[in-house]
């Protein structure tokens, strides 16, 4: 899915690359090519797999390594064997959202202890259009509408969301360029403890909202308050 997992991944190499950091990536493709980075290529064909590039990595000094994307339970096992080292890994894993990577990587046979030894975070990402600036309307947004419905709790009396009617500027579409919602969950002790006690989805959802993180929807709403975006668009990706 278009979600804008690997511009966000290759700003994280780019905050990280130092002159004195080694920092690798295992790519299928090499989408951009980063200066200061050894960026490998995967190709199954000439045998260098994931996991061929992953076992060379667990012999050299590294600092961070990024991984495309996790697949199957093997290439799950030599990740988090690698970040076992105390090296810091980043990949992409297919899920509904943040807490999902966890369930996903007990799916791939990593066990809880593990995925509690070595996750520090995961960032769960969707690209929303940008409400265009140049045709935008605010307009009061009435108890009971659908949109306050929407909204919940965070709908007051005499609120007003900006539209859009759509311009020359934005092809009538009211939409120019997109943004990112993200919901990060970060791995506080008490999300450790969750994840040790193998709770299941909705609880472990429950403990990660108490830590604080905030749901891709929430995000989408914030940003809807904000004037950046709309509810309908925030429905149509969520």
């Amino acid at each position: 899915m278009n979600s804008g997992k690997t511009t966000t991944l290759y700003a994280a190499l780019q905050a990280l690359n130092k002159p004195e950091s080694n920092l690798v990536t295992l790519e299928n493709p090499v989408e951009r090519v980063m200066a200061g980075i050894n960026q490998v290529e995967i190709n199954p064909k000439t045998g260098l797999s994931y996991m061929a590039g992953l076992k060379a990595l667990l012999r050299q000094d590294i600092t961070a390594v990024m991984v495309g994307e996790i697949r199957d339970g093997e290439v799950a096992s030599y990740s988090v064997r690698i970040a076992l080292t105390g090296h810091l890994l980043m990949t992409t894993l297919h899920t509904e959202n943040a807490v999902g990577v966890i369930f996903r990587l007990r799916e791939m046979g990593i066990p809880p202890y593990m995925i509690a030894a070595t996750l520090t975070g995961a960032v769960a990402q969707r690209l929303v259009r940008k409400s265009c600036p140049e045709c935008q309307e605010e307009h009061e947004v009435k108890a009971g509408s659908a949109e306050a419905q929407m909204l919940g709790k965070d709908w007051h009396p005499g609120l007003r969301l900006k539209g859009n009617r759509g311009c020359p500027s934005c092809s009538n579409t009211g939409y120019s360029g997109r943004l990112a919602l993200q919901e990060v969950l970060v791995i506080t002790p008490p999300v450790r403890a969750a994840i040790l006690q193998d709770m299941d989805r909705e609880s472990l959802q429950a403990v990660a909202e108490k830590e604080g993180m905030r749901t891709l929807w929430q995000d989408g709403v914030d940003k809807v308050l904000e004037g950046r975006t709309t509810l309908a668009e925030l429905k149509r990706v969520i």
